[in-house]
């Protein structure tokens, strides 16, 4: 009887190369998986963030005029639709309007001093009107956000 080589009968240890190949082929397709999964997750984070911040700031901006407006003596509806001109108990005119370089909605608040003006929007305006309602302003406002024009209109009324 012949007897075997004395490294038959000895334990295995470790892999082979197969077992070695898909064990880091299988690790190879969860971590694709995992970054293509969180590549995704982020890009709709950020989409979701730019048109938060979009209504956000359509939100401020119609809340900034609402409150002009409503806070006004009275209205002077010669510079309507691309200007509102309010005057406030105290005689002090103010105007809301689209500054023409920076196409951003402006609050001057003060018209006899030009240096008092405020940006109220942070992007860009594409269309800003406004028409005399039976006792107020009807404002229609849209902005060019990062994921598309945002559009939002209200009839706000004088309180005199």
């Amino acid at each position: 009887m012949r007897k075997s080589p004395a490294w038959c009968h000895r334990r295995r240890r470790g892999l082979t190369l197969i077992e070695l190949s898909a064990g880091l082929a299988a690790s190879a397709i969860v971590a694709v998986t995992a970054g293509v999964m969180l590549f995704y997750i982020v890009a709709a984070w950020r989409r979701d963030l730019a048109l938060v911040n979009t209504q956000q700031d359509v939100t401020v901006a119609m809340f900034t005029l609402t409150r002009g407006i409503r806070g006004a003596a009275a209205l002077d509806t010669a510079l309507l639709p691309d200007m509102v001109q309010v005057t406030n108990a105290l005689g002090v005119a103010s105007r809301f309007y689209v500054d023409s370089t920076t196409r951003r909605l402006c609050e001057q608040r003060d018209i006899r001093d030009p240096t008092r003006v405020i940006r109220v929007t942070d992007l860009p305006v594409l269309s800003f009107t406004a028409s005399r309602a039976d006792d107020g302003v009807q404002l229609f406002l849209e902005l060019q956000g990062s994921e598309g024009p945002l559009q939002n209109q209200a009839v706000v009324h004088l309180r005199n």
